[in-house]
């Protein structure tokens, strides 16, 4: 419902009837509109290696925004920090923190629907399938939102030479 009230209210919506062999007549809707968009962004890394590093600390940030006179405006800032502490022999700490935000400018409603966020998955929360922690609508399909936070924690454990270079374990909390 979020993203159907998006396309209606934000650039220049369109209705059209289709005939399909196998649901007959279709009636779908759209939206047209053209929007550049400027992004800049700032990155920072001092991992003592590029797969999995066991110290050191990695930073970035981005912003981004379309430019007055798109026909839908919008701006996102996302945000992640992680830091590796060494602790006893090859044993290391992990703590990582994401963030970002994004709103609508002008007369456009809200975020498009393209650039709401997402949890879930491997690479936020772990234990819940990708994209899928959030609001979701009335069938239980997410559709995102306009603020994310992902908090993750990481004891790891050293693994014998054999198997350092190509997986790790560890114990994890991630909220």
């Amino acid at each position: 419902r979020q993203a159907i009230e998006w396309v209606q209210n934000n650039g220049y919506s369109f209705e059209k009837t289709a005939f399909s062999p196998f649901f007959g007549t279709v009636q779908y809707f759209g939206t047209k509109f053209k929007a550049a968009e400027l992004i800049t962004g700032w990155s920072f890394r001092s991992l003592n290696r590029a797969i999995f590093p066991d110290r050191g600390s990695r930073y970035s940030l981005s912003l981004s925004s379309t430019v007055p006179g798109s026909d839908v405006e919008y701006w996102v800032a996302r945000s992640e920090a992680s830091r590796y502490v060494p602790l006893w022999k090859r044993f290391s700490l992990l703590f990582n923190l994401e963030v970002a935000y994004g709103d609508a400018l002008a007369d456009t409603t809200a975020l498009p629907p393209y650039k709401q966020f997402f949890a879930g998955g491997p690479d936020s929360i772990r234990g819940f399938r990708e994209s899928r922690l959030g609001p979701k609508d009335q069938n239980g399909h997410p559709y995102g939102g306009n603020l994310l936070v992902v908090g993750r924690s990481e004891l790891i454990f050293p693994l014998p030479e054999k198997w350092a270079t190509t997986a790790r374990a560890s114990l994890f909390y991630d909220i």
